[in-house]
């Protein structure tokens, strides 16, 4: 049973699990016609009969396999490109996006900075007609100073000139 193990473990590996199996049935027909008569021809034309149509069929499952494997393939080279495809339209589109976000908040920023610079405009505008009140108001209350300042100089003159007669008279009489 060891040896059957064997042989069954060696072929497997060069004739796939089916093949070695055929071989070691085949081998154990053999041995149960007993083992001291030995194979004749027409034993071994049968074994190899089989042999041949068993690899033939082995190798049609190869090919099966292995068309099957190029098909999916190509299955999954599709696919793989279908999901390129998708790819690259969704960051074509988020670029399309973000390109027209950053345009809309680039037309927003130069608006509210239009928007702040005739604001600030406007109150600069105002604060100088408030400074130019204000230096009106000031020019004003300067000039009823030097008028009041002249005033009170031309009394204070006549006041002296008079105190100047005055003595001027006492001094004289």
């Amino acid at each position: 049973m060891t040896k059957t193990l064997e042989l069954y473990n060696t072929f497997k590996d060069t004739l796939g699990e089916a093949g070695a199996r055929v071989l070691i049935e085949a081998f154990d027909e053999v041995y149960d016609r007993g083992h001291s008569n030995l194979a004749t021809k027409e034993d071994i034309g049968r074994l190899e009969a089989s042999l041949a149509l068993e690899t033939e069929r082995i190798r049609a499952e190869i090919q099966k396999v292995r068309s099957e494997i190029e098909k999916l393939r190509s299955e999954t080279h599709s696919e793989i490109e279908k999901l390129r495809a998708d790819t690259h339209s969704v960051i074509e589109k988020l670029r399309a996006d973000t390109h027209s976000e950053i345009e809309k908040l680039r037309a927003d920023t130069h608006s509210e900075i239009e928007k702040l610079r005739f604001d600030t405009h406007s109150e600069i505008e105002k604060l100088r007609a408030e400074t130019r009140v204000e230096i009106e108001r000031t020019r004003a209350k300067i000039e009823k100073s030097k008028t009041d300042t002249v005033k009170w100089l031309f009394v204070f003159w006549a006041s002296q000139l008079g105190a100047v007669f005055a003595l001027f008279k006492f001094f004289m009489k």
